[in-house]
């Protein structure tokens, strides 16, 4: 009967502790990062002398809790002067993660850079825009775009955070006499929100 006993009390304590070591990997799992998420934001975007609006959307990949690369895509309209211009560009980038909390809320700040592809184009005015939208009167295709780019996000959910984020970015255009360097400029600072996919 002690025997008995003793194996019940032993089977109890084993079950229990790995119980709560079950619980405590859930809990760390909960608070874990995400390692992929994708992203969507929207916001406002400049060049000199021009403003308008942006959509962004793209992924992230954190490589450890200190890296993440990422790849952005996004598209812009803005007023300069008395003409409208857009940009186009996909760019991979890479970024230092720089983890904090506050209280028990986690938060992130991304600083990093990328290198892809832009296309800036011109339009004499916004009804030349609204009718035909992929003929501009001037237009720099798939050039080689710098950017550099900082995010913040908290975490409100397991699988949701939000972020706002500030990038500057400019494609390496071709040097000839019409070049017009600040055509191929932007500065974006854009809000959105980011969910986890593992």
């Amino acid at each position: 009967m002690k025997t008995t006993i003793s194996i019940a009390v032993a089977m109890l304590t084993l079950t229990s502790i790995a119980s709560a070591q079950d619980a405590d990997k859930k809990t760390s799992d909960a608070n874990a990062p995400m390692k992929l998420s994708v992203f969507a934001g929207a916001g406002y975007l400049g060049t000199s002398g021009g403003s308008g609006g942006v959509v962004t959307t793209g992924a992230r990949y954190m490589i450890g809790d200190h890296f993440a690369v990422g790849l952005d895509i996004g598209y812009g309209l803005m007023a300069v002067q008395d003409a409208m211009q857009d940009r186009w560009w996909i760019i991979p980038s890479m970024a230092v993660v720089f983890p904090a909390h506050i209280g028990k809320v986690p938060l992130s700040f991304d600083v990093g850079a990328g290198f892809g592809w832009g296309t800036s184009s011109g339009y004499k005015s916004w009804d030349t825009y609204a009718a035909r939208p992929f003929s501009a009167d001037w237009a720099f295709q798939l050039e080689p775009a710098v950017r550099a780019h900082v995010i913040a996000a908290v975490s409100v959910s397991h699988s949701l955070d939000l972020f706002v984020r500030g990038d500057a970015a400019a494609m390496i255009l071709p040097q000839n006499s019409s070049t017009n360097d600040a055509d191929g400029m932007w500065l974006m600072l854009a809000a959105g929100t980011r969910f986890r996919m593992l």
